[in-house]
């Protein structure tokens, strides 16, 4: 039995990168990976909305998140993404450049 939380519900005002034809995700950038994980990251932590989030900087500093608010972000991540990251991954996610470039790898890995 999974007892992992389930993934917020997070709006859509545009077209995720997960909805996108392989032939197109192939071409995602790393900044449309980076709205990716801005988009989810300011609905698990709305205090951040008005913040300027700092790239190299943990989000557990910058916002004071607890562990179960990480864990959520990373499985919104997963669904928006349409993605799995491995348990033993879940730090490189802790910034917003370690989740650009973790997540630029996977999606890369899935549409080889």
């Amino acid at each position: 039995m999974d007892l992992r939380p389930t993934p917020a519900a997070v709006p859509r005002e545009t077209q995720s990168l997960a909805s996108l034809p392989h032939s197109h995700q192939q071409t995602v950038n790393d900044d449309a990976i980076k709205d990716e994980v801005l988009r989810v990251l300011m609905h698990i932590v709305p205090e951040a909305q008005n913040e300027t989030v700092n790239p190299g900087m943990t989000f557990r500093d910058q916002f004071e998140i607890d562990s179960l608010d990480f864990l959520n972000f990373v499985l919104t991540v997963e669904n928006a993404l349409d993605v799995k990251v491995p348990e033993t991954a879940y730090p490189r996610l802790g910034t917003l450049d370690g989740a650009v470039e973790y997540l630029a790898v996977l999606l890369a890995e899935k549409v080889d």
